[in-house]
């Protein structure tokens, strides 16, 4: 066995290689994957509250009619804070992937 075999942090697949591990790092890599399908699918929801929210806002004004801004103000700054906490769902996720696979035992 060479030196740099010993150094590769993942094992080579085939009878060398642990299946637990294998199993391990494509669940991993499904849940990373779904997390970005959850942040891709909230970030289009959340652009198209916070596109409603404007554009409401603007008719408003331009028919002066802004009693309503207030509420559409909440509705906006809501869809912008779901975007914000969708992206940092998704990078939690990967990090606890990353941190199960990284401490999964290989042998």
């Amino acid at each position: 066995m060479s030196d740099t075999a010993a150094a590769d942090p993942v094992p080579p697949n085939g009878a060398g290689g642990s299946l637990a591990y294998d199993k391990v790092a494509q669940a991993a890599a499904l849940a990373v994957q779904d997390a970005a399908d959850y942040q891709r699918n909230a970030l289009s929801l959340c652009a198209a509250a916070q596109g409603r929210a404007l554009a409401l806002m603007l008719e408003d004004v331009a028919s002066g009619n802004v009693g309503r801004i207030e509420q559409y103000s909440v509705i906006y700054v809501l869809a912008l804070a779901g975007s914000i906490a969708a992206s940092a769902t998704a990078s939690l996720i990967s990090e606890q992937a990353s941190t199960i696979l990284k401490n999964f035992p290989r042998d």
